[in-house]
């Protein structure tokens, strides 16, 4: 495959940018924080929140991490922006 080729059939090219702003309500933060095992007050407890000087109760890491990965999930496998995409899908041997 030339190095054109590969550029051709890649998923994501070399200065290709998306965006999508994203809001999480206290209550998707703190199911969030719940489902994910994560025991810090900081994503269920305002008043924890308020003494540690963040204001509100905070989205952690992982609730960011996830919404990043699920968008870029998304942007390379759906063809929204008029490109035609695919996927790599892994499955067991066999299937």
């Amino acid at each position: 495959m030339t190095e054109a080729t590969a550029s051709q059939d890649a998923l994501i090219r070399v200065g290709e940018t998306f965006a999508r702003t994203v809001r999480f309500t206290r209550e998707d933060i703190a199911l969030f924080a719940r489902l994910s095992l994560d025991p810090s007050p900081l994503h269920v407890d305002s008043q924890v929140a308020q003494r540690a000087r963040c204001g509100e109760i905070v989205a952690g890491g992982q609730h960011t991490s996830a919404a990043l990965m699920g968008r870029l999930a998304s942007h390379c496998t759906t063809p929204d922006d008029g490109e035609a995409r695919g996927a790599i899908l892994l499955t067991a041997a066999g299937e």
